[in-house]
């Protein structure tokens, strides 16, 4: 099983062997060519607060085009509020801008042609992600708030506010790793593989969605989801997974009802709280089954249990009644009952 701590003092190591050839204006570069530079790893303090970086820059009197992002060239720049890419720069790094925890939206301009795997894992206050309608390599179809590989179809990169297009069929790898504001996620139907890590340590995931398109689910791809509490997986054969696939297997797991069988009985998919989908779909609104919210009290006339769910993913309580929420904090919560249904709400005292 791979860890995140070998990554990490992996990439401490890396970094501390990092050189570069001058700054200016904040801005480390390493030398590329004779007219080229990429932005490198500062080798002082993390990068911080607005940074634009420019599509030239002049050193010893010779003037270089900015072509390229560096792997982690801003790694752990938790400081960074807002990055400004020029039409200069083709190609973003792997890890480039992993563990910008600050950043809360981004842009890729239409010279982008070469995005790297986790160029923006564990950028946990993403909430928007941009590409230039004119760029012919990478697309946000649908103003999905990700980042979409055109020729493949595959996400490459998403955000807390990402909603899946249809048109996408996979999802690659640590597109959501660390989006630690994402609490439910629906996977469209179309979708045939996820790649590793993809949304490992969304900490506060508590609903998942699978189509029945997916035949793949990589190791790894929603291990360190802790507050996992509801599956519905609609796949008639199931999806090979990884022992690592998943860190944790108490979550409630629907499945069709003529797959109940197939999935007691395969590897790691057993391992679960195992139940039949309901017959009128793979998940609905609990707002269609008499679950409702309104003035601080949540309203269940459908005699099941519901269990309210706070923005960590913490269970707050269970009821087979009405739910009085005069007492918690102003929040997003969720409720989820045990037969599949979700309902997202936003709480005001």
């Amino acid at each position: 099983m791979k860890k995140l701590l070998p990554v990490f003092l992996f990439l401490t190591v890396w970094l501390s062997a990092f050189g570069y050839d001058f700054h200016a204006d904040g801005i480390y570069y390493n030398i590329i060519d004779d007219n080229q530079v990429e932005v490198t790893y500062p080798q002082s303090n993390p990068y911080f607060g607005n940074v634009t970086i420019p599509s030239s820059v002049t050193y010893n009197n010779v003037t270089y085009s900015v072509t390229s992002i560096s792997s982690a060239a801003f790694y752990g720049s938790y400081g960074l509020i807002s990055v400004t890419i020029p039409n200069s720069v083709t190609s973003i790094g792997t890890y480039a801008f992993s563990g910008c925890s600050g950043l809360t939206s981004v842009t890729i301009p239409k010279s982008v042609t070469s995005i790297s795997y986790g160029a923006f894992y564990d950028c946990s206050g993403l909430t928007s992600i941009i590409v230039a309608a004119d760029n012919s390599y990478y697309d946000s179809r649908n103003n999905c708030n990700a980042i979409i590989e055109t020729a493949t179809n595959s996400l490459i990169a998403g955000c807390m506010n990402t909603v899946i297009p249809n048109s996408v069929t996979s999802i690659g790898s640590f597109a959501f790793k660390g989006c630690s504001g994402l609490t439910s996620v629906t996977i469209p139907d179309g979708v045939t593989t996820i790649y590793e890590s993809a949304f490992a340590y969304c900490d506060k995931l508590v609903t998942l969605s699978i189509p029945s398109s997916v035949i793949s689910i990589e190791i790894e791809v929603f291990y360190g989801c802790e507050n996992l509490a509801v599956i519905n997986c609609n796949a008639t054969t199931p999806p090979a997974i990884h022992k690592y696939t998943f860190g944790k297997y108490d979550a409630t797991l629907y499945v069709p009802a003529n797959s109940v069988g197939l999935y007691q009985s395969s590897d790691y998919w057993k391992n679960f709280f195992i139940m039949p989908i309901q017959e009128d779909g793979l998940e609905y609104s609990l707002a269609d089954r008499n679950v409702d919210y309104l003035n601080g009290r949540i309203y269940n006339e459908n005699g099941l249990e519901i269990r309210l769910y706070d923005a960590s993913g913490r269970l707050v309580t269970y009821s087979d009644g009405d739910i009085d929420m005069s007492n918690c904090p102003n929040g997003i919560y969720i409720v989820t009952d045990n037969k599949g249904g979700s309902l997202k709400i936003v709480h005001r005292r």
